[in-house]
């Protein structure tokens, strides 16, 4: 086992690098004939590596950007391929990060300093050249981004500003951060990061179904308040959660900020700073700066994303989910923090009705999860669900029958456990005789 304050490693697969470049720009009928074709590139396991489920793959928490592996790739395509957006057109959604004068806007200029990014100067003439109703869509000014703003609000009124936008730009991608606002909502974890999981879920939705690619960005870091600091890691989680279980592409816009003396941001603690040079030189000295890390990770996400459409490159080798969920295989929880999607009706089997912990009435199916520690740990559990969901948490001991049961709740579990081996079942709560089962997210984090 693996020293103090971490878990019991499983096998993870090397993350490749994909190749940078460009191509002439394909037309949607080839764009969709080349994500037809993708459908045997899938690395093979070997019949000696542990017993997996499908191609679910966790988003590495040490990579700025996500794995584009073969099971993303062939989701980005087919989500592009069902719409008729520009390829070389991409909208912004977000809040006042995004609609800073910082964030892209000087990339629509002539004169830029990629520094060591020169090999993204292929996508950022590529784009340059695209027509977002008047403007390039680094200079534009999107109606679905405000000060201010929350994921809901992107969803509100009929056309909804996330629907406005997509009608003015008919893109291919949309670059995507919520959160920080957000936390506005709720006095606690249980009862504010449900709200945010559906919302952002629903925003997703709706940008999916327009055959345009979300690339989700997790948020900065909150030095305004201990409290703000202390809840950023939990909504990262979510938005981990959602881009990881859906196969969409990520940004760990939190993880570019973390060498950089305080983050890189303004003297609110909440916005990013910019070299004064500017926020798009991305040279040594302006990487020193929040919002030229920020436009560095944008652009490279834009470049990655759009050869994996073009089918460029090489994919990433994913790292792969080890067990089955079930009782007898659970899925294995090997690094902190940890997040996992699962859905009691599509995945679950009925294991267990009663914990002797609870009286409750689990008689709905289940998914496990086991935890192994190497001493003793304290840990927050939560999960959210989706609506006209009821799942519940459950933290045990080595067995998975029910018995030896540590505590119990339907969101929220913060406890500390002694070394060795136990086990997370997500349970579904049986109201007036029938299953409340479906989608949930586990998060799971040392406190």
């Amino acid at each position: 086992m693996l020293d103090s304050r971490t878990l019991v490693l499983g096998v993870l697969l090397p993350v490749l690098s994909l190749a940078l470049g460009a191509c002439d720009d394909p037309s949607p009928q080839d764009r969709a004939a080349a994500a037809a074709d993708a459908g045997g590139k899938a690395d093979e396991i070997s019949d000696n590596e542990p017993e997996r489920l499908d191609d679910v793959s966790f988003y590495p928490t040490d990579a700025v950007q996500s794995p584009l592996s073969s099971s993303v790739v062939d989701n980005i395509r087919s989500i592009v391929a069902s719409g008729s957006g520009a390829d070389d057109v991409f909208m912004s959604v977000g809040d006042s990060i995004t609609v800073g004068s910082g964030n892209l806007r000087c990339f629509g200029e002539a004169d830029v300093d990629l520094g060591a990014h020169e090999s993204l100067a292929s996508t950022l003439a590529f784009f340059r050249e695209g027509d977002a109703a008047g403007s390039n869509p680094f200079s534009r000014d999107p109606l679905s981004a405000r000060v201010g703003k929350t994921a809901k609000w992107a969803l509100s009124g009929s056309p909804s500003p996330v629907e406005s936008e997509l009608n003015a730009l008919e893109p291919s991608i949309a670059l995507v951060q919520y959160g920080t606002n957000d936390m506005q909502f709720g006095s606690t974890f249980a009862s504010a990061l449900p709200g945010f999981y559906s919302n952002l879920g629903d925003l997703l939705d709706v940008i999916v179904d327009d055959g345009v690619v979300p690339v989700l960005f997790t948020i900065p870091p909150r030095l305004d308040s201990e409290s703000a600091r202390s809840w950023v890691p939990m909504y990262n989680l979510v938005i981990r959660g959602l881009a990881q279980s859906r196969s969409l592409p990520l940004v760990d816009l939190n993880l570019t900020l973390a060498d950089i003396p305080g983050h890189g941001l303004v003297g609110d603690g909440i916005h990013l700073g910019s070299a004064p040079s500017g926020a798009c030189d991305l040279s040594e000295d302006g990487l020193r700066h929040a919002y030229n890390n920020r436009n560095a990770a944008a652009l490279t996400a834009l470049s990655r994303v759009n050869q994996a459409l073009r089918a460029e490159g090489e994919l990433d080798a994913p790292v792969l989910r080890t067990g089955q969920g079930s009782a007898s295989s659970p899925f294995v929880v090997d690094r902190f923090p940890f997040v996992d999607a699962g859905d009691t009706e599509l995945r679950g089997a009925t294991n267990v009705d009663r914990y002797d912990c609870s009286s409750a009435n689990e008689g709905g199916a289940e998914i496990w999860y086991r935890l192994e520690l190497t001493e003793r740990t304290s840990i927050r559990a939560m999960v959210v669900d989706a609506p006209n969901t009821d799942v519940d948490l459950h933290i045990v001991g080595a067995e998975t029958d029910g018995s030896g049961c540590i505590a119990r709740d339907d969101r929220l579990l913060e406890v500390t456990l002694d070394a060795g081996v136990h086990h997370i079942a997500v349970d579904t709560f049986v109201s007036s005789g029938a299953p409340r089962s479906g989608e949930y997210l586990l998060m799971l984090t040392e406190l």
